[in-house]
């Protein structure tokens, strides 16, 4: 298997949503080239252990987007550009590594292995790495509660530093034993933070999502703060961002 790009075109795409629970692993998102009507395509997620470097190769469904010819307007039909790939839980290693998302993409003679920067990632305890830089920015958009699962949206930078090698993580902290979970988060793209923070640098990939079953927590008799992790590199640095989840959650 080969990664081939043509240098003449690009592959655009997002990893929309990844879930991980007891029994399946979900990736779904979308992708693309630009100007090209969808002929045939064939698309599979490929998941790389991060530490063991083995690889898993998860055929995709197509999706629907019609939403994606509205948002590209150019006159071409991205209808069946998304994709949903999903894999049992026990075929991966997750207890002992993470697992990097790749693209494996082929459409209209172009081959493609695409590095996304998207993780699959199952909840775990953590030990918190104090941050004391001025320079983080960041915002807790929505909390919210939907399909007994708990949904955190916002985003988190350093200014002054591009986002596209750096991770942000979704951390809780229980507020009663003092615990850190890190908890698997999806990259949410904000080009509008460019907009707010000109100062050259790209801060598109400083938006984050995560989805939590209810059930992964005692939410009747313990709160959580909100916390996010920025990693680069080797650097990692934890903030709390002194949002509080603590009603019972139905």
């Amino acid at each position: 298997m080969a990664g081939l790009v043509d240098p003449m075109e690009e592959l655009n795409y997002s990893v929309d949503n990844v879930e991980v629970n007891d029994t399946s692993v979900t990736v779904a998102g979308w992708a693309l080239v630009l100007g090209e009507e969808i002929w045939e395509r064939d698309c599979n997620v490929v998941l790389e252990g991060e530490v063991s470097g083995d690889r898993i190769v998860i055929p995709t469904m197509i999706r629907e987007r019609p939403d994606l010819s509205l948002f590209f307007a150019d006159g071409q039909d991205y209808t069946k550009a998304g994709y949903m790939a999903q894999v049992r839980s026990d075929k991966l290693n997750l207890k002992h590594e993470d697992y990097l998302i790749y693209l494996e993409y082929r459409s209209n003679g172009h081959n493609w292995l695409k590095k996304t920067g998207g993780m699959v990632k199952r909840i775990r305890e953590t030990e918190w790495q104090e941050a004391d830089n001025p320079m983080f920015r960041f915002s807790v958009d929505e909390v919210s509660t939907e399909d007994r699962k708990v949904k955190v949206e916002g985003w988190m930078l350093w200014e002054g530093r591009d986002s596209n090698e750096a991770e942000v993580t979704l951390l809780f902290r229980n507020g009663t034993t003092g615990k850190v979970y890190e908890i698997p988060t999806s990259v949410d793209k904000r080009e509008d933070l460019n907009d707010v923070f000109v100062d050259g640098c790209d801060y598109q990939n400083a938006g984050f999502t995560s989805t939590i079953e209810i059930w992964r927590f005692d939410w009747e008799y313990e709160w959580h703060e909100v916390c996010l992790r920025y990693r680069i590199g080797d650097e990692v640095y934890d903030v709390g961002t002194g949002e509080i989840v603590r009603r019972r959650v139905n």
